[in-house]
């Protein structure tokens, strides 16, 4: 594996898997996926 396709491969890994399956604190330990569907639900059930 070259470093090109190493850092393309880890990139790919960070941007579609790390953060968007990660709790983050300042989401009240959510997954960003999560907080988007609880926003989503809340704008649309009043």
């Amino acid at each position: 594996m070259t470093v090109q396709a190493a850092e393309k491969a880890i990139g790919h890994y960070i941007d579609n898997f790390y953060n968007v399956e990660r709790l983050h604190s300042h989401l009240d330990f959510t997954s960003p996926i999560e907080f988007e569907l609880k926003s989503y639900v809340t704008t649309f059930a009043v």
